[in-house]
């Protein structure tokens, strides 16, 4: 009675723990308990929740726990649904008798397994406790990993709402260059749905003389794993293109391979549309200078710095310029 009693007490502790924690407090309490010569737990990963398999063993079957199982998969096959509740199982030269009880309905959390090389086990009272110490594992692992999944979607929905705040167009990749996230800047400037961008479907709104450069230096950076940035046109939903200054960082794993890219693409528009006048402007003067055979300089007192124009050097040739003293005064400009 007070093996059961101990064992009805377990969840008390379980409470808010991981399914790890569950696993290994719930073979040291049965370890205490039962007589055996092994007892093994084994939980079917879920979602992010990675499969666990713990193990309590005497000295002859220590780090045996992988193995029974699989000779258990060899004997009794891959669906724990049919597995039956005792049977004999061969490891190395031993013949085991096993006790198998299904975490969860139809063994889909997992399976708790105890063996011994005992003909009589197992007893009526082992029986009840690992059924007993069974089904309230299942209920405490099934909340952890339900909690898990509940806990990292509230997660994933604020870090959205975030990434939806940033006032520049977000983006996440796996290691090999795949999108698999664009907060809602971005998906709203296409025109598109995140299935739509997802994998490289985004890459269809490139402008077309922009996509080979923009893909070289995304190629670059994924041999490389090191962070950079590059320029390129993007489609807006209605047609028109718009320049972006395209930055992306990479997140490191503890041994220093690349696992996730993140990564803006900041609108440039206006300023490309500025250096392009800018541009067109100075050519425009400097035609306008050769035709009519005027010289420009233009002169910052304060820095004393200093450009003259090549038709300037007509008036006054390279050498003979004159010299400006520095003054704390607005640039000047002269043209002759």
């Amino acid at each position: 009675m007070n093996d059961i009693l101990s064992v009805t007490a377990l969840p008390a502790a379980w409470t808010g723990g991981t399914v790890d924690g569950i696993c290994s407090a719930l073979l040291d309490a049965l370890r205490s308990i039962l007589d055996v010569d092994f007892l093994v737990v084994n939980v079917a990963g879920s979602g992010d929740q990675a499969e666990v398999l713990k193990e309590r063993s005497r000295t002859n079957f220590v780090d045996a726990g992988a193995v029974i199982i699989s000779d258990l998969v060899r004997t009794l096959g891959a669906n724990i649904a049919v597995w039956p509740r005792e049977t004999n199982v061969e490891h190395g030269e031993a013949d085991l008798r096993v006790l198998i009880e299904k975490l969860g309905v139809n063994g889909k959390v997992g399976v708790l397994v105890a063996g011994s090389t005992v003909s009589s086990f197992p007893t009526e009272e082992d029986r009840i406790l690992l059924h007993v110490a069974a089904c309230q594992a299942a209920l405490a692992i099934t909340e952890a990993i339900r909690f898990r999944h509940d806990t990292r979607a509230v997660a994933e929905r604020e870090l959205n709402r975030i990434a939806d705040a940033i006032p520049v167009m977000a983006w996440s990749t796996l290691p090999d260059g795949r999108a698999d996230f664009f907060n809602e800047h971005f998906l709203t400037f296409l025109g598109i749905t995140s299935e739509q961008a997802a994998g490289w479907g985004w890459a269809a709104s490139i402008h077309p003389d922009d996509s080979r450069a923009l893909q070289s230096v995304w190629m670059e950076l994924l041999a490389s794993g090191m962070p950079g940035e590059t320029e390129a046109r993007l489609r807006r939903w209605d047609g028109h293109y718009r320049w972006f200054l395209f930055r992306a960082n990479p997140v490191y794993s503890d041994e220093g391979a690349v696992v996730r890219w993140y990564g803006t693409n900041t609108d440039i528009d206006d300023r490309k549309r500025f250096e392009e006048e800018m541009r067109r402007s100075a050519a425009l003067m400097a035609q306008a200078q050769r035709l009519t055979v005027t010289g420009s300089v233009w002169w910052r007192p304060a820095t004393n710095d200093i450009y003259w124009s090549d038709e300037a050097y007509c008036w006054f040739p390279r050498g003979t310029e004159p010299v400006f003293p520095p003054r704390s005064e607005p640039p000047l400009s002269m043209v002759f």
